[in-house]
């Protein structure tokens, strides 16, 4: 089982909020206060969008879903990077050199 994320959270009077940064990727979660949640990861702050999502209803509270998939998005973002980064290492290991 992984770690859990330490997400950074913060409750304000007009919902709660989470953000995580890592490997260059900026992970958010916002609570409108109201029905709904939603989340993005992009990279940077303020960087192109790679994923977003929106999370209606209270069977989980919206909010802590819109945090677990934001997480399991991040995770999957974050593997294929490292496989892709692994991949490329194996391609130039196998290449010859005259």
């Amino acid at each position: 089982m992984s770690a859990p994320i330490p997400w950074q959270l913060e409750d304000h009077r007009d919902g709660e909020r989470a953000r995580f940064e890592v490997c260059g990727l900026y992970a958010f979660v916002g609570d409108a206060d109201g029905d709904w949640s939603w989340w993005t990861i992009s990279k940077g702050r303020r960087g192109a969008k790679i994923a977003e999502g929106t999370v209606h209803g209270h069977d989980p509270y919206h909010f802590d879903a819109a945090l677990q998939q934001a997480e399991a998005a991040l995770r999957k973002i974050v593997a294929d990077r490292i496989a892709d980064l692994r991949a490329g290492r194996a391609a130039l290991s196998t290449q010859s050199t005259p």
